[in-house]
Order: C-alpha cells, then sequence, then structure tokens
C-alpha cells in the first residue's frame, strides 16, 4: 500500500523548457551562474541561465516535508474519479481558495474540467486502504466500489475523512508536468482524528504536540 500512495504523490515541476545540453535537461533564466549536478558548485555562465537540479535530488529534498495525505474527487461524463496527492494547499481566506496540482497524465483532471468542481478530503490515520485505492490503476468507477460515500455539492465525497472541501474550479494554469487548478470552497467539513502523514516515502503516526507560537500560527494557517 505504501508503493502505491508513493506513486500517487507529487511534487509539481516549473521550468523554462529549452534545448538539452550533456547532463543538463532544464534550464531556469533568473541567473547569472549554472549548477553542475556531480557537486551542486556554481559556476558562471555567459548565457546567464542556471541548471535545475535533477529530478531525483528534488524529489529527495522535497520528501523531507512532512505532508497529509489527501484524495481529490470529482464526477465526469463516465462517472465519479479520484486520485491519491499530497500535491494541495490552502491558497487564501477571502475568496477561501484551495490549489490541487494534477499529474498531466491524471485520469481525475478530465473529470475536473468537466463537471467543473473537486472535492479535497484529508485522510486519517487509518485510512491508508484509500490512499493505495486512490493510487492505484484501478478503472476510475471501480475505486469507488464497495466504500462508503456521497453526493456533496455536487462532488462523490469519501466518508470517515479528517474534513474536505468541495470546491467550484476557479483557474488553472501550467506548471511544468503539472496543472495547477485552484478551487473556490463552496462546502466544508470536519470530523474529529489523527492525520495520515507522509514522510520519505512511509506513513507516520503524531507523537508530542507543541504549540506553536502565535505569530508562526498567523503565518502558517490561511
Amino acid at each position: 500500500m505504501r508503493d502505491a500512495a508513493k506513486r500517487a504523490t507529487s511534487t509539481p515541476l516549473s521550468y523554462e523548457p529549452v534545448p538539452p545540453e550533456p547532463s543538463i535537461a532544464r534550464w531556469s533564466a533568473f541567473s547569472p551562474y549554472t549548477v553542475e549536478n556531480s557537486d551542486h558548485r556554481r559556476v558562471k555562465r555567459q548565457n546567464g541561465r542556471v541548471a535545475a537540479v535533477d529530478s531525483a535530488a528534488f524529489r529527495d529534498v522535497c520528501g523531507r516535508f512532512a505532508t497529509g495525505v489527501a484524495v481529490v474527487t470529482s464526477s465526469g461524463a463516465d462517472g465519479p474519479s479520484g486520485l491519491t496527492a499530497n500535491a494541495v494547499a490552502s491558497l487564501s481566506l477571502e475568496p477561501p481558495l484551495i490549489l490541487v496540482c494534477f499529474d498531466l497524465a491524471s485520469r481525475t483532471l478530465p473529470a475536473v474540467r468537466t463537471s467543473g468542481r473537486f472535492a479535497v478530503q484529508f485522510l486519517a490515520h487509518d485510512q491508508e486502504d484509500l490512499a493505495a485505492r486512490f493510487a492505484s490503476k484501478l478503472p476510475e468507477r471501480e475505486k469507488f466500489d464497495d466504500i462508503a460515500w456521497s453526493d456533496r455539492a455536487g462532488v462523490p465525497v469519501l466518508e470517515g475523512t479528517l474534513g474536505g472541501l468541495a470546491c467550484e474550479l476557479r483557474d488553472v494554469f501550467p506548471g511544468g508536468d503539472h496543472l495547477i487548478a485552484t478551487g473556490e470552497a463552496v462546502d466544508a467539513w470536519t470530523a474529529a482524528g489523527e492525520p495520515l502523514l507522509f514522510y520519505r516515502g512511509d506513513y507516520w503516526s503524531l507523537t508530542d504536540r507543541e504549540p506553536a507560537p502565535q505569530e508562526v500560527d498567523e503565518a502558517l494557517e490561511p
């Protein structure tokens, strides 16, 4: 189950495509330096571009940022659809906006575009099976077989999650090998429980709790 969930979690990349050079395939146009892939030393380049780190290094670094696990659902012409993801984030309070990053090959993305709606649901610590199910290659409709779900605000919603948001699709932006979708929350719900946490390819549990300073709490929460 862990491997299936890991395949579904994705970290969006954003870069300006240019013709590849030996061992360096992607570039950013904002620095006069380039990065050597072997040891990440910075050296001067005449064309003013800087090389992006390779995807393995990028994934390794971003994997050290612990996240929750979400299931994003929608309903299209062929019925309900959903995927497991952690590339989600609150974006704005006024209006209440959330963003979700969809792989360009996502089978749920067409449903979102067709319906103009999606739901983001945050999984509880005992819902590893749902993370694996929605990360799998099962036909989309079969992912919803034999599990408890209902329609809420025009989107399929899974039962037993810690909370979720039903959203109206607002904008879609390109983001490398992903599309970044923003949605305005039109319905919200919560439940008691502990979150399913994902860190460096494994599931983790909460241990000790320590109150955050007020300024940190205000800075990190939407």
